[in-house]
């Protein structure tokens, strides 16, 4: 007789980040004694951590609007750009600049990303390209986009002669 057990598919990955988590940090300690004056991860901050990155974005519907909401935290309105093209393509621009001041701080994680993002999307054919309305609350860029309404098939009667 086998024993059963519970299929747990996300147990294996949490436990090979907690891994990998606990090498990095051995991996920066090793760094920090060989090169002193943590020169490593200032070097990350520098060249890693200032990769650009792309903001999170949710994308609903309904019957007359669709909307997508965007992750900005940290940003102000002003460092956010949103653009539509001729060809019908959303565009979200911006920056989140990196503001640590290094005061005599070791940082030992910094999980933050910051740097400059774009995020693109091709408007269906189905929504008003030049009726877009956006806010920006809480960290959150809120984008309606109006569609257009349904275009009713056409029936016309034909005689039989």
């Amino acid at each position: 007789m086998s024993n059963l057990t519970r299929f747990e598919p996300f147990r294996e990955m949490e436990r090979m980040t907690n891994e990998m988590s606990r090498q990095m940090d051995s991996l920066f300690r090793s760094f920090d004694s060989d090169f002193g004056n943590n020169s490593f991860r200032r070097f990350l901050a520098d060249n890693v951590l200032n990769r650009p990155f792309a903001p999170r974005v949710d994308i609903a519907e309904d019957a007359a609007n669709m909307y997508l909401h965007v992750e900005l935290a940290g940003l102000a309105k002003e460092d956010v750009q949103l653009s539509v093209s001729d060809d019908r393509i959303l565009t979200i621009k911006g920056e989140r600049k990196n503001e640590h001041k290094d005061e005599g701080k070791n940082y030992v994680r910094v999980e933050r990303v910051y740097g400059e993002f774009s995020r693109s999307f091709q408007l269906p054919d189905n929504v008003k390209s030049d009726a877009v309305d956006a806010k920006f609350e809480n960290g959150v860029l809120n984008i309606t986009l109006p569609k257009t309404e349904e275009t009713k098939p056409k029936h016309v009667a034909v005689e039989i002669k």
